[in-house]
């Protein structure tokens, strides 16, 4: 993709080039054991070790995987280099699985069945060469974060040139990524990653010719979600998928670091997990996918989804957690919308050079200075109120159609996607906290994105013959779980700084602002009254 990709991968690279080397350069001849708390004992090839010595990948360890989790679940403090060591160990055991039951179970009946057979799992030099492609994707997969992982991606995902990039993504592939799969697109398709990375495979003697640029475009496809190939899609789909290795690290990491007890059995997953030949009914193509059976893989895929719900409730949609991510987004937002700066950085490229400790270091030790970095020290706003669409709206009155489209409403100005929406977002709660005799920045209304769950409902799953399939969604009832999540365990809330009587006043005003909406916020729904 070149145009505005090419100026894009320029400004970059101008900010994190110098991150693509180290002195003296790394030089591994035997493989790496690293011992992991969620995969046991791992294994890493000579020239893989000498990527992750690149100061781009030692970044890594200063980004908190769950943002500011860690200020309600203290040992919640795993970064995103554990991650990543762990994604590459979760999609090479799929892929090791899947070859391993080829001649079995590995791949469905119709795949079996389908012309031309697989040559990605079936063929040992093709298969070994996409293994090794599949490492690299998995490896790189995370190095689009920036502070505070996705908290400040939802800032930056807004600032030029990324609304462009990944619209004009979306247009060519039907796929809208996100701005941080952009940016590990940009980086692994420009020259001076690959001369990095060729570096770094002649050093570690690594199998046959190091990936060519043709290798490196397919990768960044494979992190956005994307692979034109039907033959390759399943291990785009182990990369970026419903069921990707991304997800099965994170649920059994985000909860066993939080301490949250979650039953997610991975041995269950990897030895019934398949390669299905499936035919989209829209499009008419055909391809390859990741994906279960129905018989014997539904309890694997259950575990997924039930532990994904209960890590949304008890941790990333905890009340703390979302009022440090919401005011320290909407202070970087300010700070953007003011000065065209963000976390005191000039350009938005800047963003990946720096860790989250760029965060304390911008008050020098000194909180309240700055309202984004005041979050760091857990300066965080207190509920005023909490609510959801049913506690506001009368069911089954007359009024409740028109009350209902208020509700969404005013959801869509807590889920800002442009700038436009951002600024309708701040005067709103700008004017609420006006209208209380308080200070702009002193109200904030959070309105949490649902969970979504989207291709994992509408996956296919093979049956016991080439005939027989079903999506998850018709054989399970899960999706009425994820509704019910959402309609009872999805809270609204709004969030004031200031002592109790500053709060109660924003609650009188919101009572009759929502009062002016046909809403009704009755005394039940005030927190500390």
């Amino acid at each position: 993709m070149n145009g505005p990709f090419d100026e894009a991968r320029a400004q970059l690279l101008e900010a994190v080039s110098h991150l693509l080397h180290v002195e003296p350069p790394s030089s591994y001849r035997t493989p790496k054991i690293i011992h992991d708390a969620i995969w046991g004992t791992c294994e890493y090839d000579p020239w893989e070790v000498g990527l992750l010595d690149l100061p781009v990948f030692q970044r890594l360890r200063g980004l908190k995987q769950t943002g500011f989790a860690y200020l309600t679940y203290p040992a919640a403090e795993h970064s995103r280099f554990q991650h990543v060591l762990g994604v590459v160990q979760g999609a090479s055991r799929v892929f090791d699985s899947l070859r391993r039951r080829a001649p079995v179970d590995g791949l469905s009946p119709r795949a079996r069945q389908a012309k031309g057979g697989l040559p990605a799992l079936t063929d040992d030099p093709v298969a070994a060469r996409y293994r090794v492609l599949l490492r690299l994707a998995a490896l790189v997969h995370d190095l689009g974060h920036s502070l505070l992982s996705h908290t400040s991606e939802r800032i930056f995902s807004l600032i030029a040139p990324f609304p462009e990039l990944i619209a004009t993504i979306q247009t060519r592939y039907d796929k809208r990524p996100g701005a941080a799969e952009v940016m590990v697109y940009l980086l692994v398709t420009s020259r001076q990653w690959q001369e990095a990375c060729d570096e770094s495979w002649e050093r570690g003697a690594g199998p046959g010719p190091p990936p060519n640029a043709t290798d490196w475009e397919r990768i960044g496809r494979w992190v956005m979600g994307i692979e034109p190939d039907g033959a390759a899609k399943f291990i785009c789909d182990i990369i970026s998928g419903p069921l990707d290795a991304d997800k099965l690290d994170y649920v059994a990491r985000d909860s066993y670091f939080a301490g949250i007890p979650v039953t997610h059995d991975l041995d269950r997953f990897l030895s019934t997990v398949c390669v299905d030949y499936q035919t989209d009914p829209s499009s008419g193509r055909s391809w390859y996918r990741l994906t279960l059976p129905i018989h014997r893989g539904i309890n694997a895929l259950e575990q997924l989804v039930m532990s994904k719900l209960v890590l949304f409730s008890y941790l990333y949609h905890h009340q703390k957690v979302r009022a440090a991510e919401a005011t320290f987004e909407r202070a970087l937002a300010r700070e953007y919308l003011t000065s065209k700066t963000i976390a005191g950085l000039n350009r938005v490229w800047d963003l990946f050079r720096v860790q989250d400790a760029h965060v304390y270091a911008m008050v020098d030790g000194y909180p309240g200075r700055l309202p984004a970095a005041d979050v760091a020290y857990r300066v965080l706003p207190r509920r005023v109120a909490e609510f959801r669409q049913q506690d506001v709206t009368d069911e089954g009155s007359a009024n409740e159609a028109s009350q209902v489209r208020e509700y969404r409403r005013l959801a869509r100005l807590g889920r800002p996607k442009s700038w436009d929406a951002y600024k309708d977002l701040l005067a709103y709660e700008d004017k609420l906290a006006s209208t209380a005799g308080l200070r702009a920045g002193s109200v904030v209304v959070d309105f949490p994105s649902d969970p979504d769950y989207g291709e994992l409902e509408s996956l296919l799953l093979p049956g016991r013959t080439p005939d027989e399939e079903t999506t998850a969604k018709q054989h399970l009832s899960y999706s009425d779980w994820i509704q019910a999540y959402n309609k009872h365990r999805v809270y609204a809330r709004v969030f004031s700084f200031g002592e109790r009587r500053d709060r109660d006043r924003v609650w009188t005003v919101l009572r009759d602002d929502f009062a002016g909406r046909g809403l009704t916020l009755s005394p039940r729904l005030q927190i500390g009254k």
